[in-house]
């Protein structure tokens, strides 16, 4: 009797054991369990805070890529109204400008940049105008032009060599022979491009192959 009380005692204390051990083992795996969701959880609000803190960026950037860009046209608004005025002032100064006009037959042989002795007369004869006391500090634009007619034996690549060449032949003429201030004196070549004349005849073709001789009010 004795023997068979002390068995049940012990598989009792062993099955106490087991459920012991069940709920230690339960608790444990709950634990990490639990512990797992937290870490989830953290990490969630973690990248919620993140996306918060881009968007945000994102706005700011925005606003301040708005800002610039506002400045920007400002700026290039007050560019554009000041060109206008620096244009209008050129308009008004081109205006009561002294214009003239001299046949490239009279300077220049054909394809040349070299100026005939009946040139340099008609030059001279130019050239006292701009020393005389209405002119003397007005600034002079000498502007070459030619037909449309391609260069072919002059050794010019193209009509805009010729046509600034004899520009700065006009130029130099009236530096060392007539003793104009280089300061005075502005060159342009315009080639073919702005005709008087079309080109089409062989009298409009001869008008257009000229220098053209601008004197800017003082």
């Amino acid at each position: 009797m004795m023997l068979k009380f002390k068995r049940i005692s012990q598989i009792f204390i062993a099955t106490i054991i087991l459920l012991m051990l069940s709920c230690l083992i339960g608790c444990v795996t709950k634990g990490k369990y639990n512990k797992t969701i937290q870490m989830y959880k953290e990490e969630i609000t973690n990248l919620e805070k993140t996306n918060e803190d881009i968007k945000n960026t994102c706005e700011e950037d925005k606003k301040a890529l708005q800002v610039e860009m506002e400045e920007i046209r400002e700026k290039m608004k007050r560019q554009i109204d000041e060109l206008g005025v620096k244009l209008e002032d050129a308009k008004k100064a081109y205006e009561a400008s002294l214009y003239g006009e001299v046949l490239g037959e009279i300077l220049f042989d054909s394809g040349s940049a070299r100026i005939k002795q009946v040139g340099e007369e008609n030059l001279s004869k130019i050239a006292k105008l701009f020393l005389s006391k209405d002119y003397l500090h007005s600034k002079v634009s000498i502007e070459g032009h030619t037909d449309n007619e391609p260069i072919k034996y002059s050794g010019y690549k193209s009509n805009w060599e010729l046509s600034l060449a004899r520009a700065c032949a006009v130029v130099h003429f009236f530096i060392k022979k007539s003793k104009i201030k280089p300061h005075r004196l502005k060159v342009v070549g315009y080639s073919e491009h702005k005709p008087i004349a079309t080109n089409k005849t062989k009298e409009g073709r001869q008008l257009n192959r000229r220098v053209a001789i601008v004197i800017y009010p003082q």
